[in-house]
């Protein structure tokens, strides 16, 4: 009996331990996230080359032909966008999808090789009583 008292305590420690670890590394990982995701800092002299381009074209007069085919190519690029933009919350709603599967499956699994280990264990010890 001390034998199985001393294991499960040692086990019970073991879990504390990862959940401690896991706690400590939760604390600091979003100050290092931050850092790595913080955008670099634009500087307040020049402004960005997209607002300049724009300022540069609004600024020109532009033949009606041009005018015509800039507004086509932004409806083109528009429609475009939204293509992109569909697929990827498709292909998002299906990762996700996917990822939910594979957990069932994991508990599944999991709950599968408990009761085989069991059995097995049960007979191993019913074999020695005999």
């Amino acid at each position: 009996m001390t034998r199985v008292l001393r294991t499960f305590v040692s086990a019970l420690l073991l879990v504390a331990i990862g959940f401690f670890a896991g706690r400590v590394s939760d604390v600091a990982m979003p100050a290092a996230l931050a850092q790595q995701t913080a955008p670099a800092p634009a500087s307040p002299d020049k402004p960005p080359v997209a607002e300049r381009l724009a300022g540069e074209v609004k600024a020109m007069t532009l033949p009606p032909e041009v005018k015509g085919l800039l507004e086509d190519v932004k409806r083109r690029i528009d429609g475009l966008q939204k293509t992109v933009d569909q697929s990827v919350a498709e292909a998002r709603a299906k990762a996700i999808t996917y990822s939910i599967w594979a957990v069932v499956g994991l508990c599944v699994l999991m709950l599968v090789s408990s009761l085989i280990g069991g059995a097995v264990a049960g007979m191993m010890v019913r074999r020695r009583r005999l």
